[in-house]
């Protein structure tokens, strides 16, 4: 969605039905998205409503939700905390606005393996660096990797 435009538009429907996606829209225009993005003219999440809806689909996929998560690491979304702060006056009223306690996630340290394809990555990694990748390596192990194991196991 952008800015000024619900999904009901019709400029918004219209561009997405003809040219596929917003994106393909504003180049169809003869503008450069990636520009306009960048310049902040572009948003991912326009609205209030729009952080609010991220951050509990971050929530229910069990990513790191604390703020050092969103400016570093493998799940960084600078946008989301910026457009939280602009909304909400900080990233701890954005997270409460969302129904959740901000005490359960300001001490949260991510983990390294946050979803399958990451369980899957961190094997492969340890398979090309020829680690051992049997469970009892991987849980116990002189190579241990204790979060690699349970976040497998808990996939």
């Amino acid at each position: 969605m952008v800015r000024g435009f619900s999904k009901n538009s019709g400029l918004y429907s219209r561009g997405v039905l003809l040219f596929g996606n917003w994106k393909n829209t504003i180049g169809g225009a003869g503008l450069n998205y990636q520009e306009l993005k960048r310049k902040g003219r572009i948003s991912r999440y326009p609205t209030k409503e729009s952080v609010i809806r991220e951050i509990k689909r971050r929530k229910e996929k069990d990513l790191p939700l604390n703020a050092k998560s969103l400016q570093t690491g493998q799940f960084k979304d600078n946008s989301l905390r910026e457009r939280a702060s602009r909304y909400f006056g900080s990233w701890q009223r954005a997270v409460e606005e969302s129904g959740i306690d901000y005490r359960d996630i300001a001490k949260q340290l991510p983990s390294p393996y946050p979803t399958r394809q990451a369980v899957v990555a961190g094997i492969r990694q340890r398979k090309k660096k020829r680690l051992p990748i049997n469970a009892r390596a991987v849980e116990r192990g002189e190579f241990k990797n204790a979060s690699l194991y349970c976040q497998g196991v808990k996939f």
